[in-house]
């Protein structure tokens, strides 16, 4: 399955998703990428990955798409390598689990024997007033694409509702919006829920409070959420003092309330996970969209030849420990 955490900057979505990170690595496989702008899964998972490259860098975005392409025939360059472009008959894909894969020991850090983590990169230097980060992201929609889901994947995303911007709402089975107790906060679930409902996906939408304090934080939360919400993180001392740098983030620091909304997160992204076959199906949709425009039409003509209706994900591999 695969797991996005979004929300209004601040929300707490890195925390709430290095949790649930550390909450499903204690028994299963998982991928945790860091997509946000501001990169702090690796300072909470405790992990150095100086050595691991960022993987929106020009260098290695483009020996990525290289990689990726192999042997296709739909795509004879990466400036013909799209956002949207979808895996085809030659393509390379990523598999999370597999400890030969190249991707993963290329550019994925090991937290533990079952965790690993990816990060995608700010700014750099030399896009100061020239670049904008869905440039950045656009490696991470080729990434997920080729992925086959041996592992969990769980996303700390960008903030605000830049998902929309390209194919990353619709990678996910789950998007989970953190959301703190207050009216801001709730403005931006609702613009969120406007656009999830408008891009097909308003079924995987819900949200989950983040910094509760106490009852009223949590009554404000469950009248303006309704069924959406599925539940709390307290704000814990815990929580307080890893943010100040005193303690290393530790899922099993948790009370009962936060270790059962990280229950119900689970419970809700099994039951709304899709094929990887039904997932591809509307990425094609979306490519589709992307392509038509005249901008990236007049430049490498008609990339609707990039689908490959006749591609099929292998099947999944079995858990390594």
């Amino acid at each position: 399955m695969r797991i996005a955490f979004v929300g209004k900057g601040g929300a707490g979505k890195t925390t709430l998703s290095t949790l649930f990170a550390q909450h499903l690595a204690s028994r299963e496989p998982v991928l945790a990428i860091d997509a946000d702008i501001n990169m702090h899964m690796a300072e909470l998972l405790g992990v150095d990955n100086e050595d691991r490259p960022l993987i929106s860098e020009k260098q290695p975005s483009e020996q990525i798409r290289d990689w990726l392409r192999g042997t296709s025939t739909r795509i004879p360059s990466n400036n013909h390598f799209k956002k949207t472009t979808p895996p085809s008959s030659g393509s390379r894909l990523i598999r999370p689990n597999d400890p030969d894969d190249w991707f993963m020991r290329t550019f994925s850090c090991a937290v533990t024997p079952r965790l690993h983590l990816v990060t995608v990169g700010s700014y750099s230097e030399d896009g100061i007033a020239s670049s904008c980060y869905h440039n950045n992201l656009a490696i991470l929609e080729n990434i997920l694409t080729h992925t086959v889901d041996d592992a969990t994947i769980v996303a700390d995303m960008v903030a605000g509702t830049d998902a929309f911007a390209s194919t990353l709402f619709a990678q996910f089975d789950a998007l989970v919006l953190a959301v703190e107790p207050t009216r801001r906060s709730i403005a931006v679930f609702e613009q969120y829920s406007q656009l999830a409902t408008a891009g097909g996906v308003e079924a995987s939408l819900r949200a989950v409070g983040n910094k509760v304090a106490d009852a009223d934080d949590e009554q404000f939360l469950r009248e303006n959420l309704g069924n959406s919400y599925l539940g709390s993180i307290t704000q814990l001392t815990h929580i307080a003092r890893v943010d100040k740098g005193q303690e290393q983030l530790d899922v099993t620091q948790l009370d009962d309330t936060s270790r059962q909304t990280l229950q119900r997160i689970e419970a809700f992204a099994r039951e709304h996970t899709i094929s990887m076959q039904q997932r591809l199906a509307h990425i094609w949709d979306l490519h589709k969209t992307y392509v038509a425009q005249g901008f990236v039409r007049d430049r490498f003509g008609d990339l609707t030849a990039q689908i490959d209706t006749t591609f099929t994900y292998p099947e999944k591999r079995a858990a390594h420990e």
